[in-house]
């Protein structure tokens, strides 16, 4: 479904919607939240970001240097050496680092990072490389959508263009924008039953987006479905 569709299939799960005095500019800016949401509780649209490093420094601001960063992937960050090979950063804590590493602070420049860790907006490297090499910090990360503004786009890309793969999630789009609104006109239950219904409609669209046949109809894997 594209945003017309979208819009209408909201119309129709929300008949007093124009009770609330929500118009279609609040009714999009809800959609588009709703497919951030699904993907930050689905954790199916990822992308890899490239970015610089600088000699001797060991902080690198998220916002600076991943647009569409939505959340952190299950996978390391990648350094690139001067070789051009690819070596893994390993993820741990602050406290780690300054319970194994007192003098973290103070720590010299070296040619490979060992690990990093998230402050706040920023990747912190441990410690920092000694070169400058550009885009030689890979991140693969959940990607933010791009909002859709016009009837004809489409969730997650804002454009024409349909990721096809993507289409279980329009149900859990819809549930969330339900979920938001139907308070405003007095649907509320103890236990929020939107919430429920949007987590649950995440949980089926993952199951069907991150499917495997390939894999399941395999007669070499141990298991068969």
């Amino acid at each position: 479904m594209n945003l017309g569709d979208l819009k209408q299939r909201c119309k129709l799960k929300l008949p007093n919607i124009g009770q609330t005095g929500v118009g279609d500019a609040y009714l999009v800016e809800l959609l588009n939240q709703a497919c951030d949401r699904c993907n930050e509780v689905g954790k199916f649209y990822y992308e890899e970001s490239y970015f610089n490093v600088v000699a001797d420094q060991s902080k690198y601001p998220l916002s600076e240097n991943v647009t569409d960063y939505l959340g952190m992937g299950k996978v390391p960050l990648y350094f690139k050496l001067s070789s051009g090979d690819w070596k893994q950063v390993y993820p741990k804590t602050e406290a780690y680092i300054q319970r194994t590493f007192p003098d973290y602070l103070n720590a010299d420049s070296v040619t490979q990072p060992q690990y990093y860790y998230l402050d706040g907006d920023n990747i912190v490297l441990y410690p920092p490389a000694d070169t400058a090499r550009d885009n030689a910090l890979m991140l693969k990360h959940l990607k933010a959508s791009t909002p859709m503004s016009n009837d004809n786009h489409y969730p997650f890309t804002g454009t024409t263009t349909e990721i096809t793969a993507f289409k279980p999630m329009e149900e859990a789009i819809v549930a969330f924008v339900k979920w938001q609104i139907e308070p405003s006109y007095g649907k509320v239950s103890d236990t929020d039953l939107g919430e429920q219904r949007f987590n649950s409609e995440v949980r089926k669209a993952k199951r069907k987006i991150k499917r495997r046949p390939d894999a399941i109809g395999s007669p070499y894997n141990g298991m068969r479905f």
